[in-house]
């Protein structure tokens, strides 16, 4: 009997530090990297991550002494649509969480601008990623610890920016750079969190759902409804590293 115990017990064991070992870790920073923000990424060759087998959408992150950069190129189209009409977010926790945070989305074309582009009458030969990105007028940030919520000019003191095109192959390609400074990370020693995801109407949805619910108190104990994303890909990808030292 204690010969069939220690079997089991090594085998039970032995799948657990499998399952240990399988378990996939948190990307992190690449190293630090001269970059140009120009919507082009020839400086990220050879750095982005793959989120997915098929290269649906490539990621990666970077910083200097004085800014985090992003960059993301998607290839998949229904992706490249959604990230055009709806932005890109992009997330700094300095606490290390993979929520909240310091945030910055772009493209962020209004909802009049979007209006106008659907009413035009040639909208059937634009490209219609390409005329949303045009119609950005600016950056929307979020709980900067040293700037104001709400739009900000291209044209600003901060040195937030970001660019985004559509390529030759209509793929979406996308920079951005976020001053460390106006986030409030207190020890640079520490790591901390970078958020990059693609929003999509499934992911506004889902969103809007689980405010309502918070609203209304989350009655009888009932949990906010959740909407099933059609892709099966990742849309949203966390880095938790300690920012590169220069």
């Amino acid at each position: 009997m204690k010969k069939i115990i220690y079997t089991i017990f090594f085998l039970l064991s032995g799948t657990f530090a499998i399952a240990q070992k399988s378990k996939a870790k948190d990307p992190t920073l690449v190293d630090n990297i001269a970059v140009q923000l120009d919507g082009q990424l020839h400086e990220w060759e050879g750095k982005l991550t793959s989120i997915d087998t098929d290269t649906s959408w490539s990621y990666a992150a970077s910083n200097d002494e004085e800014y985090i950069y992003l960059a993301v190129k998607i290839r998949q189209q229904s992706l490249v649509q959604e990230a055009a009409r709806n932005g890109i977010k992009i997330s700094v926790n300095p606490k290390a969480k993979k929520k909240g945070g310091a945030m910055l989305f772009f493209p962020s074309a209004d909802a009049e601008s979007k209006r106008a582009l659907s009413n035009a009458d040639n909208v059937a030969e634009m490209n219609i990623p390409k005329e949303l990105i045009k119609r950005s007028r600016g950056y929307l940030l979020k709980n900067f610890a040293h700037i104001v919520d709400g739009q900000l000019s291209f044209e600003n003191t901060y040195g937030v920016a970001a660019k985004a095109a559509i390529d030759d192959q209509n793929h979406l390609i996308y920079e951005s750079r976020i001053p460390i400074a106006a986030i409030g990370i207190n020890d640079l020693d520490q790591p901390v969190a970078i958020g990059i995801e693609i929003i999509t109407r499934f992911s506004q949805l889902q969103t809007a759902l689980s405010s309502h619910a918070r609203q209304v108190g989350n009655r009888y104990g009932r949990q906010p409804a959740r909407v099933k994303s059609p892709y099966k890909m990742k849309t949203e990808i966390w880095i938790v590293d300690i920012l590169n030292k220069n």
